[in-house]
């Protein structure tokens, strides 16, 4: 549901339909189109090695999901977090291909301009990590 809520935002920026800044909280949330060039919290590594780079993590990341579903040797708790990661990394690799950059669009003040596909891969990560540490106790 996010990752079609996400591509259907960034379609309705890239044709144009959405543009101007808009106040979700005050100044403090704001719906603001932005260009990212770079990768996750706009850290400056960027151009066609990178793309590659995050092509090969995608795939990669979903043969080893596909393997685990189909052997059985995970539960839902340890693929469902993969998942995430895979659909938020694909709507950005979209938009790299098709924008030469990833569409953000949630600014948060004092923070940074991020999407919902960032907030998928960010929620994945933080759950395999609360889930790796619930399992080494």
């Amino acid at each position: 549901m996010f990752f079609v809520f996400d591509r259907f935002i960034k379609n309705a920026i890239g044709a144009g339909r959405m543009l101007g800044p808009k106040n979700i909280i005050g100044d403090i949330f704001t719906f603001k189109f932005t260009p990212n060039y770079y990768i996750s919290f706009s850290l400056p590594f960027s151009g066609i090695y990178l793309n590659y780079f995050i092509v090969a993590i995608i795939v990669g990341l979903f043969i080893i999901t596909l393997y685990l579903i189909l052997a059985k040797k995970c539960e839902k708790a340890e693929y469902l977090p993969l998942t995430f990661i895979i659909f938020g990394a694909i709507s950005n690799s979209i938009d790299r291909f098709r924008y030469g950059y990833v569409i953000d669009y949630l600014d948060l003040k004092y923070f940074t301009v991020f999407n919902l596909a960032d907030v998928l891969i960010s929620t994945g990560v933080v759950w395999l990590i609360i889930k790796t540490l619930k399992d080494k106790k």
